[in-house]
């Protein structure tokens, strides 16, 4: 299936469980679940970060090495929200063990989905991939629970995960044994699926940190304003996605010319649809909160601070896109995970305890480590980044 499909699927599915749930469950019923979901999927997506990718780029697997990998990332996931739990107060999850529980199955058979779904991909099964519908299945399933009994959180996170499992076995069915080795050796795609690990979790480093700093109503308002984000990181991926082969082309030193003015196009590109996108989002926004009670007293300068976080390629340049073409991936990779610590620590360190605080740590962290990347690839390739891209043909570094 292809891919702009899929997330139409996804997003389709998406809105019509927050329609459905809005309707029959209370507030904060509705924000624990919502909440429990998103951080879910978030992890489920960490744990087979760079395996996916390695199957569709190679058409080669290796189950044991991808489910090791998965386990271990889960284990530590797993281990380190029990360590939280343990020591700190974590506001999401007081009185609420079912919230924990569902988000360590939850996100174990989502991996698991995802993964198999890529594998159903690279051997064109494409026409028993349901993983792209299965909020569309929870959706369904949403509703059946509506008409048969009154829901509650834990009812429905329940029988969520029942569901996450059903359609893990049913992707697993068919694909080759997970003791059948035919990838590629262990360490080159270890190396790789590091390399992509740091910056997939300096994305969503701000969701995993909901837990620990607000409850469950400002924490779904805080990822409805996410949401918002989100579709400005889709657009601006997509068009870096589009660009990214011509780029490869002029990669080489010898073409470095024609890779600063084609990445002075891609900047200049950014800059005018994502700021065109995120004003979109800002018209809309009056428009649709008020009919999600948990989104209702949302503050659009939370939605405001998490556009100009996502809109940090637009506005400093496509610098990662560019650093991973030219043979620094390791640079962006170690800025990633200083990113990561960094929001942390400023979390931390500043009491955050509100969806702005949050929003605005999220922003500048964002375009604190867009902006070193941009710094590199200015230095060895001459490419100033970002709003400089109106100059053109004017953009290097003497």
């Amino acid at each position: 299936m292809p891919s702009a499909a899929g997330a139409v699927l996804l997003a389709g599915g998406w809105l019509s469980f927050a329609v459905i749930a809005n309707e029959v469950m209370i507030p904060s019923d509705f924000s624990l679940v919502l909440v429990a979901l998103t951080i879910a999927e978030v992890i489920g997506r960490l744990l087979v970060t760079g395996w996916v990718s390695i199957d569709r780029e190679t058409h080669l697997f290796s189950w044991s090495h991808s489910l090791a990998s998965i386990m271990l990332r889960w284990v530590a996931f797993v281990a380190m929200l029990g360590v939280l739990f343990a020591v700190a107060p974590m506001p999401l999850l007081i009185g609420q063990p079912i919230s924990m529980l569902y988000i360590a199955g939850a996100s174990l058979a989502l991996s698991v989905s995802n993964l198999a779904a890529a594998q159903r991909s690279a051997l064109h099964q494409n026409r028993y991939n349901i993983f792209p519908l299965r909020m569309v299945f929870a959706a369904a399933l949403l509703w059946g629970l509506d008409e048969i009994s009154e829901i509650d959180a834990g009812l429905l996170l329940s029988a969520l995960l029942l569901l996450w499992l059903a359609v893990a076995v049913t992707l697993l069915q068919g694909l080759p044994s997970p003791f059948s080795e035919v990838g590629s050796p262990r360490q080159p795609q270890l190396r790789k699926t590091v390399l992509a690990f740091g910056p997939a979790l300096l994305k969503v480093a701000d969701i995993l940190i909901l837990p620990c700093v607000l409850s469950p109503v400002p924490a779904a308002g805080y990822i409805g304003m996410r949401a918002g984000g989100l579709l400005t990181i889709f657009t601006l991926s997509s068009v870096q996605a589009a660009t990214r082969e011509r780029l490869k082309r002029n990669s080489a030193p010898s073409l470095a010319a024609e890779f600063a003015a084609d990445a002075a196009r891609l900047n200049l590109g950014l800059l005018l649809i994502g700021g065109g996108v995120s004003v979109g989002i800002l018209v809309i926004q009056p428009y649709i909160t008020p009919h999600f009670s948990p989104f209702a007293s949302g503050d659009v300068t939370v939605l405001l601070w998490i556009l100009l976080g996502a809109l940090a390629p637009a506005l400093l340049g496509a610098a990662p896109v560019l650093l991973s073409l030219t043979g620094h991936r390791r640079e962006w990779a170690l800025i990633s995970f200083v990113g990561v610590l960094l929001l942390a620590a400023l979390t931390y360190s500043l009491r955050i305890s509100t969806p702005l605080g949050l929003a605005q740590v999220y922003a500048a962290v964002q375009l604190a480590t867009i902006a070193c990347a941009a710094l590199i690839i200015g230095r060895t390739r001459g490419v100033w980044p970002g709003l400089t891209a109106v100059l053109f043909r004017r953009i290097r570094l003497t």
